[in-house]
């Protein structure tokens, strides 16, 4: 995966302040980075073979996308975060359903697959 972390040794070109991005960029970039935190948890789970609650730490990322894509949000979206956010869908439901197989709930691993 990529790093948008930059290296502490990365100079500072500019002594006054950047302009602040509109404010639905920065509600985008905190849901992705908080969808990132909550996937990297599943996964450190899963590495711990602890299935349903891996599956269950996607869940909850999933219902944040959900809610994210509510009419009632804040601020609609764009059509280019709407996308990743489609893609991150098809990811954490893939990796839910995997968790829901590990964990002998293949009922539940199928239903993902809908």
């Amino acid at each position: 995966t990529k790093s948008n972390v930059r290296s502490a040794s990365t100079p500072k070109t500019s002594k006054s302040p950047s302009p602040q991005p509109p404010k639905e960029d920065s509600d985008d970039k905190t849901l992705h980075r908080r969808i990132e935190e909550i996937d990297r948890k599943g996964k450190a789970l899963f590495k711990d073979k602890k299935f349903l609650q891996a599956a269950e730490v996607f869940t909850e990322a999933l219902n944040l996308i959900e809610q994210s894509r509510k009419p009632s949000s804040a601020s609609p979206s764009s059509e280019k975060t709407q996308s990743s956010l489609t893609r991150q869908v098809i990811t954490l439901t893939n990796n839910r359903s995997a968790m829901y197989e590990k964990a002998s709930l293949p009922d539940l691993a199928l239903s993902d697959c809908d």
